[in-house]
């Protein structure tokens, strides 16, 4: 696992490449995975963290799985948050957004979606952006590229992106957020809980 500063976005944004890891095999990487995200989200102000999905990724799962996957995630976030499907074309393609609390349980779910969807974007909102709020501005803010619309209209401090492939994790962030020592997390040995 590799920690980088990318180019900043603009002159209130930066930018973080976590990149060489494997979650889909390797127990350090998949560890050092969430203990990165524990950190970036324990000190969010927002109770809640937002996700957006597209499509199933079927690189590194089994039909089987993928299958199982396909009704247990939006179980998941029906039973902890909200899951809504804002376009679909068919059963593999299709762009939805999700919340849940932003506690452990959530922090330790994300490996699996990560695994499951092809696009895997997750933020902290404000405490201006509800669920409602996105699924109605759809259309402004599913090819949001970089979280460039939502940091511009004050809606995010933080957004993961997952790079194609899942080999990579782009962190953008409000320069004002207070941001986590990841190259400590990033270099030291994972913890067993």
């Amino acid at each position: 696992m590799n920690i980088s500063q990318s180019q900043p976005l603009n002159n209130e944004i930066s930018s973080i490449i976590i990149d060489d890891f494997n979650i889909y095999e390797s127990w350090h990487d998949k560890v050092r995975f969430r203990e990165v995200i524990d950190a970036l989200f324990a000190q969010a102000k927002s109770p809640q963290i937002f996700f957006q999905f597209r499509r199933e990724e079927s690189l590194f799962l089994s039909n089987k799985a993928i299958l199982e996957y396909r009704d247990e995630i939006p179980n998941h976030f029906g039973s902890h948050g909200r899951y809504k499907v804002v376009r679909k074309i068919d059963e593999v393609r299709f762009d939805s957004f999700g919340v849940l609390e932003n506690n452990q349980r959530t922090i330790d779910y994300i490996p699996i979606l990560w695994n499951y969807f092809y696009s895997c974007d997750f933020f902290v909102p404000t405490l201006d952006l509800t669920f409602d709020y996105l699924i109605s501005h759809y259309n402004d803010l599913m090819d949001d590229i970089d979280g460039l619309t939502l940091f511009k209209n004050d809606l995010i401090d933080l957004i993961c992106i997952k790079g194609l492939g899942g080999d990579y994790l782009t962190i953008n962030y409000r320069n004002t957020y207070e941001m986590p020592n990841l190259k400590n997390i990033v270099s030291s040995r994972p913890t067993l809980r």
